[in-house]
């Protein structure tokens, strides 16, 4: 079946959606994610030591109506439901044992052959709904990090059926969330952890121009559905043209994530790879050849590079969650022991954080009034160092403080 659509798939994409509020970073990522989805686990980058394939981690975030997240994500899953074979779709919030036994029964058809083929795509329009609230604690998220490196053979230790073994797995995800959701829905600790720094969030408060009523191009989205039933049924290994490898090796060598965003290291840690990603789903919306060139790597650079000015937001707001609780934990402990030195506080919570992490934790709490710090002498011949020594204790109130 030839392709219909003259030029890229994804600018096709890009004036099907034109007439819908959502931004225009939200539509990009939705149609990337939805190429993403049907390439599934047939092509690959191999990068030798590993490889590398098309699934994805993606994240609408806004307030709640306001860039209709929601609505931009169907329109990309209208696309992909009408496809010859569409992928595997998970909506609903489901079980971690549900899931590995639904990808466990799933065959499909691949040319001649029925092949076991564990490949889903989940479909997340509420984040928070789908992964519940015991995600972590249930081992769902431990679950989809795992499935995310795409193993041939994947175990899974179940409580009611054994062993149970997944062959060719592949998992994709797009979801949508609130900032709200953010801070209150991830663990403190996830901030730029296994989970969370595979995802791409896609932040945006900014819709496009209010329009009461969105026409969609049925015509734009047949062709849409034919090019991509061709590019659902591309196979094998992308080669590097040779200024692609050239710009590639160049650009990762002079990569220094240490003088990038702190708040997004561990994104930056996995750029490299989402870079390929994207620089495979860029090729394929082009043409059927599978190269990696250097266009494709750069236009990828300059999609992620727009996106990490906000994303940025998002991860803060999983931080400052973190930073909340730390902030109870300290304090929690400064009242029980009524008054603590800075040495015994240290000590104590030294599992958790180092001292300049203490020091600016206690420096909030300070500020906002809730702790005092005295300086007291140190008592015994033996300290070593200074002979004065700080003490922390619960704020005192005004009127010891000098106040009216």
């Amino acid at each position: 079946m030839p392709r219909v659509i003259k030029g890229s798939w994804l600018d096709e994409y890009m004036r099907y959606t034109q007439n819908q509020e959502s931004p225009d970073i939200f539509h990009k990522w939705c149609g990337i994610s939805t190429v993403g989805a049907a390439l599934e686990r047939h092509v690959v980058v191999d990068m030798g030591a590993y490889e590398v394939r098309s699934n994805l981690f993606i994240i609408l975030v806004s307030d709640p109506a306001l860039c209709k997240k929601s609505t931009a994500m169907k329109l990309a899953r209208n696309v992909l439901n009408r496809m010859d074979d569409p992928i595997n779709i998970f909506a609903q919030k489901i079980t971690t044992e549900a899931l590995i036994s639904r990808l466990g029964s799933t065959m499909k058809m691949d040319g001649k052959r029925v092949v076991h083929n564990s490949a889903c795509m989940i479909f997340a329009s509420e984040l928070g709904v789908f992964l519940g609230s015991d995600a972590y604690n249930k081992g769902l998220v431990g679950v989809l990090i795992e499935l995310y490196d795409c193993d041939d053979n994947w175990k899974y230790e179940t409580k009611t059926q054994g062993t149970v073994v997944l062959k060719n797995t592949w998992i994709h995800l797009l979801g949508a969330t609130t900032p709200t959701w953010l801070k209150s829905g991830f663990p403190p600790e996830s901030a730029g952890g296994g989970f969370t720094s595979r995802m791409v969030f896609v932040y945006s408060e900014t819709p496009r121009d209010r329009n009461p009523f969105p026409k969609i191009d049925y015509g734009c989205r047949a062709k849409l559905i034919q090019d991509l039933n061709v590019i659902s049924s591309l196979r094998g290994k992308f080669k590097w043209s040779k200024e692609g490898r050239g710009w590639y090796e160049d650009w990762y060598k002079n990569l220094d994530v240490r003088k990038e965003s702190r708040v997004l290291l561990g994104y930056n840690l996995r750029k490299s790879v989402n870079l390929i990603k994207i620089a495979m789903i860029l090729s394929v919306c082009e043409k059927d050849a599978l190269v990696l060139g250097k266009e494709h790597l750069i236009q990828s650079l300059g999609i992620l590079d727009d996106v990490e000015v906000d994303m940025e937001m998002a991860v803060k707001a999983i931080e400052k969650s973190a930073k909340g609780s730390n902030l109870e934990l300290l304090y929690s402990v400064i009242k029980e022991a009524v008054e603590i030195p800075r040495a015994v506080l240290i000590k104590k919570l030294s599992y958790k954080h180092s001292a300049a992490d203490l020091d600016e934790l206690l420096d909030t709490l300070i500020k906002a009034d809730m702790i005092d710090v005295m300086e007291v002498e140190a008592t015994g011949s033996g300290k070593r160092g200074s002979k004065s020594r700080l003490m922390y204790s619960i704020f005192s109130g005004m009127d010891e403080k000098g106040g009216d």
